[in-house]
């Protein structure tokens, strides 16, 4: 992603939604971790939370650009197409977000800024 600062407002949102993984340390593992962890993948408290989990659609704003992104939290190690891995900075910092919630992604200068638009979960 990190080739995209500067890049005009289309390709930077290509550059963004069919991202390669950029893959996570060991700090960021376990954070990703903690978040499964405190998400609580059993059943019914699982429905009733709003928070955004493996499967999830995040909508997201771009702050710099203001432009939408949707994207699908996936559990697998690489992202294609609109679905990002919890494994990757931005789906780390997604997993466990809600609406409203605001993230910055490092990166060169400024690094990314996003705001969560909507999180919508899988029936």
């Amino acid at each position: 992603m990190s080739s995209v600062i500067g890049a005009r407002a289309h390709v930077r949102g290509k550059k963004i939604s069919g991202s390669t993984c950029l893959m996570i340390g060991p700090r960021e593992l376990a954070t990703v971790v903690g978040k499964l962890e405190s998400l609580g993948l059993d059943g019914a408290k699982a429905l009733n939370d709003p928070r955004a989990r493996i499967n999830s659609t995040v909508v997201l704003l771009d702050r710099e650009t203001l432009e939408f992104q949707t994207l699908t939290l996936t559990a697998k190690n690489y992202s294609k197409g609109s679905q990002i891995s919890i494994f990757s900075p931005l789906g780390c910092a997604l997993l466990a977000c809600l609406p409203g919630h605001s993230l910055t992604i490092p990166g060169y200068g400024s690094g990314y800024k996003f705001l969560v638009s909507s999180v919508k979960h899988p029936e």
